[in-house]
């Protein structure tokens, strides 16, 4: 049809394509202080999410980065060593129980109506934690201990039985063999 525009006009306007920019070439935000600031970031225990917004890039630029440029890869996984560290003591401390230090404060009003106020530091026994051990053994021994039977591979039987003995307090273990301390 003659007089007629080939393309759908908006009231009476044509809209214009829209350029869309291209990254190819744009300038890298890497220097050479990112190892080190990512390796203190990783020590503070702070996520790859937040390792790559307090270094202003995308997460997916910050996994780029440690593909192109090996120094900051390094950097990053000893700056998580520490911190990994902290957190499989704490869970192994969990495992087998322990004893923790809780600091209570009584405040009090004396005879002369002063205000006293006592702090005192208790002991208390943590119960070795049943899910912290299911969690530490699937992961640490998987074979044993998989949480899918039909996953798991079959158990080695040349793998050692675990004897569990409980030991007093004054028994002393020589040559592999316990003896019994002297009870009072």
């Amino acid at each position: 049809m003659a007089g007629k525009p080939e393309k759908k006009v908006d009231a009476g306007k044509l809209k214009p394509e829209k350029k869309r920019k291209s990254n190819a070439g744009s300038k890298s935000k890497y220097t050479d202080e990112f190892p080190a600031l990512a390796e203190g970031f990783a020590r503070q225990g702070l996520s790859d999410v937040d390792i790559a917004k307090n270094l202003g890039i995308s997460l997916e630029t910050y996994y780029s980065y440690q593909k192109r440029y090996p120094k900051f890869f390094e950097a990053i996984r000893e700056g998580k060593k520490p911190a990994d560290l902290i957190v499989e003591n704490a869970l192994y401390k969990r495992c087998i129980g322990c004893v923790v230090e809780e600091e209570h404060t009584e405040i009090s009003k004396g005879e002369n109506g002063k205000q006293i106020v006592r702090k005192k530091i208790i002991k208390k026994q943590l119960p070795p934690d049943v899910n912290a051990a299911r969690y530490w053994l699937s992961n640490r021994q998987k074979e044993r201990w998989s949480n899918n039977p039909e996953t798991a591979k079959e158990i080695d039987e040349s793998l050692p039985n675990l004897v569990v003995v409980e030991i007093g307090l004054d028994d002393k273990i020589v040559d592999n063999d316990i003896v019994e301390g002297e009870k009072e």
